[in-house]
């Protein structure tokens, strides 16, 4: 029956996460085309209209799978730990705050990644519309491009941006991927800690083994 319920709340969370998301892209695009439409020349001097593209396209795809993905799990992991830490609290108090300890551990580790890989998810986007700017330029503007013998700037100019945006998406990558191979590394210590306190409080005969086993499991799923 737990099994049943759980895959109606999870098709009822994706029906009720799609339609939102899909409605705030929709009238995030709307309110781009309406600023679009507003903005000075100037804007329109120091931005390619690929950049302008990218804006509308890419930085909105990434918006939409951002909120769709990143809501649902924090809605999920949120549920999942308070439900984790009452049933921990039930069973047994000193081991629950031998695994809560975890926590502000593993924000500091988490914090300092995010803070040096935000800077390059930006740099990532920002170098997308740049090489979305060179293409449409190259291809909408082909004739002129070759009618001036500026072939070989534009492929320059494409490829150092592409380097860029390289360099700028492998460093972003590189370190959020950083991300679970820490928390399992940090979460190792809870495991160690749950071990030591657990024997400590078997051989008092306050616990039982199975109330070692079930914290073990308890933090993997913390």
């Amino acid at each position: 029956i737990l099994y049943i319920v759980s895959a109606i709340c999870n098709y009822i969370q994706s029906f009720i996460m799609s339609t939102v998301t899909q409605k705030y892209t929709y009238k995030l695009r709307g309110d781009l085309d309406k600023k679009i439409h507003k903005l000075p020349f100037k804007y329109f001097d120091s931005k390619t209209n690929g950049e302008v593209l990218s804006v509308i396209t890419n930085d909105v795809d990434t918006l939409q799978v951002s909120f769709n993905q990143a809501i649902t799990q924090a809605i999920t992991s949120l549920t999942t730990v308070i439900g984790i830490v009452i049933m921990m609290l039930s069973i047994n108090v000193s081991m629950t705050l031998c695994v809560l300890i975890l926590i502000p551990i593993s924000l500091v580790f988490m914090s300092s990644i995010i803070k040096k890989s935000q800077k390059h998810f930006k740099n990532n986007q920002e170098y997308l519309g740049h090489v979305n700017g060179n293409i449409e330029e190259m291809y909408s503007g082909h004739d002129i491009v070759t009618s001036f013998n500026a072939t070989e700037k534009y492929v320059s100019m494409f490829n150092e941006n592409n380097k860029k945006l390289y360099e700028a998406g492998w460093k972003s990558q590189f370190l959020s991927g950083l991300m679970m191979p820490m928390m399992g590394f940090i979460g190792n210590f809870g495991y160690v800690a749950v071990c030591i306190v657990g024997v400590l409080l078997v051989s008092k005969d306050m616990i039982t083994f199975g109330v070692i086993v079930a914290f073990i499991m308890y933090v993997r799923l913390f």
